[in-house]
């Protein structure tokens, strides 16, 4: 989203699916799932979104630290899409 809107340089962190463009790779990550999804099947990752969602919660973890040292002036977020 906000390579598209032009601002790849002032990214500051990334979510873990976050590789493209190139220059974003080896910024800090401040979002990543609770779970390894690559050591999981589709059907496996399915399950535990939508147990995640039956509960409540979210399948994610903020590093809220790293946000706070990394102090951005915005923060880009999205809902968790349904799968």
């Amino acid at each position: 989203m906000a390579h598209c809107l032009g601002l790849t340089e002032q990214l500051v962190g990334v979510t873990h699916e976050c590789r493209d463009p190139a220059a974003v790779v080896g910024l800090p990550v401040v979002v990543r799932p609770k779970f390894d999804s690559n050591q999981l099947t589709q059907t496996e990752i399915d399950r535990l979104y939508s147990d995640f969602a039956r509960r409540g919660e979210s399948p994610y973890l903020v590093d809220l630290d790293q946000i706070e040292r990394l102090r951005p002036d915005v923060v880009l977020t999205q809902a968790v899409c349904d799968v």
